[in-house]
């Protein structure tokens, strides 16, 4: 059996009389919206199994036969609802940019209500907000509210508020659109918020590609004010944006969920730069990916504000933000960017992998800041300086990693190289910084990082390798920390600490490789490199009398068979009591009786070994002896 429709059916608008504003006599706004409503209505009642497409021209023609130039006075809201069959396309096009619909209304209008209702697509279509006072701009171009598969295709949008709003809408996708904001429209838009994208309401595996949404700061170079946002997700889920470029909004991308949870979110190759935040990730959160993205503060940056921010802010707890990657990333600020970087408050389970984050102001390229747990940084690029030829001046940041409360991080295979402020007087920095006060920092783990002085041949203003501060339960290992600030700079300075190991790093280049202070207790360094100083302590610098600390097998250190007494101590003694001296001993007595640890030896003669932290009484015998104490 033949169908009936070999095809879908074409509604012109002209047939409906709807005109431009070339027209003689005009249409206005409302006399344009009745024309398009009922050609969509005919459309739907068609019934055509195989769709309907309302065609709306570039331009009209006149009753002689003229053609009629301008765009259409449009107002809403035109309102496409479900049709007789669920699965016929309607087709809703234009004739490329020269089809531009002038929004009319005010406050709260929407041109397009798209209401539960299946394939319903729009193409080749401009929006423009109405350039009237005091409504300029406001409004919804495009509601969608329930229904699926939806499609927008090359619409253009021009200062309107809200372009596309997909509200509890499934499988709907977005592709080659563009939405731009003039910033000398902005005195007349009258509103506190704007979003190109909104993503919200239950909305499910929604695409979002090839786009772009830019605020245009125009010659005054103004800045988008708070709210302005880019794209806004909130409770979502399966939504994916790729090769889509976020500028100059206030905040670029919003992803939080106001009443639900919005998880499942991939961001992949797109770019986003920003005059506040690039991404603020704010509770309920799962599962969101951002893969081989760059986020950089815009030439009208206003700080101070994180380029990323995950669960900043109070009362946020961390399985509220769980499952944060970002894989080959970069991230950068500007010359005037104040606390600006990756900042992490309560969150669980966030993974850095590889990318790069430098340049980032007088903050780190990634600060983990609330308490968050199970963060795992591998192979970025913290590096304090942006080596970007067309910067001037050049970009800087004072740490490259940051921890002031955090709780079982990893940073493995990281450079976090040359940070510090430059000027004068320079404002000296650190590879890794890490203050935990009050207990708020606990189980890093930093395995084969690279925190060494100037990158680039910048001058080198980076005072510490790593500096931790008040933390417990830190393991350094196999990382290279070395030519730091001349004449005041540490490889690695630990003051305060508790349960800290240190094994297999290579420490050269200093003023002083290795600095305990404060009232650190069972701190245990092993194996590590720290020849060229000059004497031990400054391979080595101890405070006096600290208790459980050990170094041992460490080169420049341990190899250097230091003399330490060659009198017989009083007393119980050992490397530490003698010396300050805190590797393995050997001493040498005779006409002494020896005892190890209130063990006696029943030996007056012979050479003794003390492991860090044992003690020995060498007592007279009564009669001339000899004695000399030496660290091994």
């Amino acid at each position: 059996m033949v169908s009936d429709y070999s095809g879908p059916g074409i509604f012109n608008v002209l047939d409906y009389n709807m005109r431009t504003t070339g027209a003689t006599p005009p249409r206005t706004a409302d006399e344009n919206r009745i024309a398009l409503q009922s050609a969509i209505d005919a459309a739907q009642a068609s019934l055509n199994p195989n769709g309907a497409i309302v065609l709306i021209p570039s331009f009209s023609i006149s009753e002689d036969g003229e053609t009629e130039y301008g765009n259409y006075l449009l107002s809403g809201p035109i309102n496409v609802s479900a049709s007789g069959y669920a699965d016929s396309p309607l087709l809703i096009c234009g004739t490329g940019s020269g089809t531009e619909l002038v929004m009319q209304g005010g406050a709260g209008q929407t041109l397009f209500d798209v209401i539960d209702a299946t394939n319903v697509s729009f193409q080749d279509l401009t929006i423009n907000g109405a350039v009237q006072n005091p409504y300029y701009g406001q409004g919804t171009a495009f509601n969608f509210q329930g229904g699926s598969s939806h499609k927008l295709f090359r619409l253009n949008f021009a200062n309107c508020q809200f372009p596309i709003v997909l509200n509890g809408t499934e499988q709907a996708s977005v592709l080659s659109c563009f939405a731009t904001y003039d910033a000398s429209s902005f005195p007349h838009m009258h509103v506190d918020t704007i979003a190109a994208v909104q993503v919200v309401g239950g909305s499910d595996s929604v695409s979002i590609g090839q786009s772009e949404f830019r605020w245009f700061p125009g010659h005054d170079n103004i800045s988008a004010p708070n709210g302005y946002y880019g794209i806004s997700i909130d409770e979502a889920s399966d939504v994916k944006i790729t090769d889509t470029q976020i500028s100059e909004f206030s905040t670029g991308i919003s992803i939080q969920a106001s009443s639900g949870t919005t998880s499942r979110v991939r961001f992949r190759s797109s770019r986003v730069s920003s005059s506040g935040m690039c991404v603020e990730i704010l509770p309920a959160i799962s599962d969101l990916n951002f893969t081989d993205c760059h986020f950089q503060a815009s030439g009208n940056f206003v700080g101070p504000l994180a380029g990323i921010a995950i669960g900043i802010g109070s009362g946020n707890a961390n399985d509220e933000i769980d499952t944060v990657r970002f894989v080959s990333c970069s991230l950068t600020g500007n010359s005037l960017a104040v606390s600006y970087g990756m900042q992490i408050g309560a969150a669980q389970n966030v993974q850095i992998l590889g990318g790069s984050y430098s340049g980032n102001g007088d903050t780190a390229g990634i600060a983990i800041v609330g308490g968050a747990s199970e963060i795992q940084i591998v192979g970025a690029n913290c590096v304090g300086v942006e080596f970007l030829a067309h910067s001037s001046p050049q970009l800087y940041q004072l740490y490259g990693i940051s921890i002031t409360a955090g709780q079982n991080v990893q940073i493995i295979g990281t450079n976090c190289s040359g940070n510090g402020l430059p000027g004068s007087p320079e404002t000296p920095g650190a590879g890794i910084f890490i203050d935990g006060a009050g207990g708020s920092v606990g189980g890093v783990r930093i395995v084969g990082a690279i925190c060494t002085g100037s990158v680039f041949g910048q001058e080198t203003v980076q005072e510490y390798g790593i500096y931790v501060n008040d933390a417990q339960a830190v393991l350094i290992e196999g990382c290279t920390l070395g030519g730091s600030l001349a004449g005041s700079g540490y490889g690695l300075y630990l003051n305060g600490v508790s349960d800290v190991t240190v094994k297999a790093c290579d420490l050269y280049g200093n003023t002083t490789g290795i600095a305990i202070q404060g009232e650190s207790t069972r701190v245990y360094v092993r194996d590590c490199n720290v020849t060229g100083y000059a004497g031990i302590s400054d391979a080595v610098e101890i405070a006096t009398s600290l208790s459980a600390v050990e170094v041992t097998n460490c080169a420049g250190y341990n190899d250097q068979r230091t003399l330490l007494a060659s009198a017989v101590p009083s007393g119980t003694f050992n490397g530490i009591s003698v010396d300050n001296y805190y590797g393995p001993t050997a001493f040498y007595v005779t006409n002494y009786i020896v005892t190890i640890d209130s063990e006696s030896t029943h030996l007056s003669t012979g050479g003794f070994t003390l492991a860090p932290g044992e003690l020995a009484v060498a007592a007279s015998m009564g009669i001339p002896g000899t004695f000399v104490m030496i660290g091994t």
